[in-house]
């Protein structure tokens, strides 16, 4: 009867240690919901609603069928798309203006380095694509298309012109003449002494930061700036001061190497999209008399004491949050890494909306995130657990308005990762219920439980241990309804009116 019972307490051991580990996923998911479908199907309705644009999320993982049954989302938008004056007097150079483009222009590809600020001043109408519907991110800038994109990103493009022409080498038929001759009213960019425009020319790296500098407030700097840069003595001597200002303030571009200025390189596209992407966000830094909009407010997301920044400048036409906003995210189905591929999209949602601190909404409940893996580690032996990281490219609110937007997961430099200890806890825990079984096997049928218990318990916690931690770690995971905190690399902008209203 002794032996029957210890085997019945055995196999009731067992199966409770068998239980335990199919359970263990869910014993570290204690935020599982069922909000986050009925955020989508409210979103849903409310896109259903809007005339004007539809939106519909689709998006396939074919690494597995339990990925692709986890995150279906597509993306199909109205493309929006103005007609270039044909007054031959200003701009033409083949490039038509769009105010809403797709997230994909046809040569600048999710992963190049500057897609999200071209994508970007694209969609907000500062840099037009060609004809052909190409950016061409290497073509270089002429002086007369950067004064023109100058005034875009400022919404001061159609000022009365109260000045008569002064450089020799501009008439009514040249190119941008309009542009020239604002340029010139706003003291924006400077001819030459010899009385010329040079409209042709291209622009350099040095000069167009001269150009952020003459129209951003005045600052301490100090020549201390420039020590990182490799190439620091190569800047033109009458651009040293604009660097240490620009640099102060962020509003350059030191890409490939970011410890290179190339201040006489010939700045391209994309160097110019960058540019002005920064100084478009940086609003708070343009004296007054160069800008048309008007800063309302700064107000605060508080998401987190920890966050690096917390401020919102709220204007007439937009929200812009500042580079170093934290916000909280949550995953929008079911995740585990091991079934995604760097390069795989991962969905994400607002749960709630996400507020200043004086009461302005930003991101919208229901607002959907989209990211990019960037890196993806598997599981290594010793317990090593993967690893991943992801880039968040965009925000689609839910009246359909998408912006772009570039930030990372915050905690842990950016690397979401499992618990390490949790695997070996399992295991340990795991170990000592069935150490317990055993020695509660071998003690009842000799009477001696005490001694069967001291053997069997030791016995099975340093098992469970050293299977927990030699053996391979375990793949990231997350719960639909699970919220990461996101760190906003770069200022965005949210704009409180329509395209039109901000040509």
């Amino acid at each position: 009867m002794k032996k029957i019972s210890a085997f019945l307490v055995s196999i009731f051991m067992l199966f409770a240690f068998t239980t335990f580990q199919a359970d263990a996923k869910l014993f570290k998911k204690t935020q599982t919901e069922t909000a986050p479908l009925e955020v989508e199907q409210t979103q849903d309705a409310t896109i259903e609603e809007n005339s004007t644009e539809k939106l519909t999320t689709e998006s396939e993982n074919s690494k597995s069928e339990e990925a692709t049954n986890n995150e279906e989302t597509t993306i199909e938008e109205t493309t929006t798309v103005q007609e270039e004056s044909t007054n031959s007097t200003e701009d033409t150079n083949n490039e038509i203006p769009v105010n809403n483009v797709s997230s994909q222009i046809s040569d600048i590809p999710n992963d190049y380095w500057a897609s999200t600020e071209i994508n970007s001043v694209v969609k907000d109408g500062i840099i037009p694509l060609y004809d052909d519907g190409t950016f061409a991110p290497e073509v270089v800038v002429r002086r007369v298309d950067f004064a023109k994109w100058v005034l875009n990103a400022l919404d001061n493009s159609t000022f009365q012109i109260t000045v008569q022409n002064n450089f020799s080498d501009v008439n009514e038929n040249t190119e941008g003449y309009e542009t020239i001759l604002r340029n010139d009213q706003l003291g924006l960019i400077y001819g030459y002494p010899d009385g010329t425009f040079r409209p042709e020319k291209v622009i350099t790296k040095a000069e167009t930061n001269s150009i952020m500098s003459h129209i951003t407030k005045d600052v301490p700097a100090g020549e201390t700036v420039l020590t990182p840069y490799v190439d620091k003595n190569n800047i033109p001597s009458w651009a040293v001061q604009t660097y240490e200002k620009t640099i102060r303030y962020g509003l350059f571009v030191n890409h490939p190497n970011p410890n290179e200025l190339l201040p006489n390189k010939d700045l391209n596209r994309a160097e110019a999209a960058v540019l002005l992407y920064k100084l478009r966000n940086a609003l708070n830094l343009v004296k007054k008399a160069y800008k048309s909009e008007t800063i309302l407010s700064t107000e605060h997301l508080n998401v987190t004491p920890l966050a690096p920044c917390n401020t919102v400048q709220i204007t007439d036409k937009r929200i812009i949050v500042d580079q170093g906003n934290v916000i909280k995210v949550a995953f929008a189905s079911n995740f585990n890494s091991k079934n995604y591929n760097v390069g795989d999209e991962v969905h994400f949602y607002a749960k709630e909306d996400i507020r200043t601190q004086e009461g302005t909404t930003v991101f919208p409940v229901g607002t959907k995130f989209l990211a990019n893996i960037e890196t993806l580690k598997d599981p290594q032996w010793l317990n090593k657990n993967a690893t991943m990281t992801i880039a968040f490219k965009s925000a689609t609110l839910p009246d359909g308005k998408c912006v772009e937007m570039q930030a990372n997961a915050f905690e842990n430099e950016g690397v979401l990762v499992s618990n390490k200890w949790e695997k070996p806890l399992l295991w340990t825990l795991g170990g000592t219920v069935v150490g317990t079984g055993i020695g509660l096997a071998t003690g009842i049928p000799s009477d001696n439980t005490a001694v069967g218990l001291a053997v069997g318990i030791p016995t099975g916690v340093v098992v469970g241990a050293g299977i927990g931690f030699l053996t391979p770690g375990v793949n990231f995971g997350a719960t639909q309804g699970d919220e990461i905190y996101v760190l906003i690399t770069a200022p965005f902008s949210i704009y409180t009116c329509t395209p039109e209203d901000n040509s």
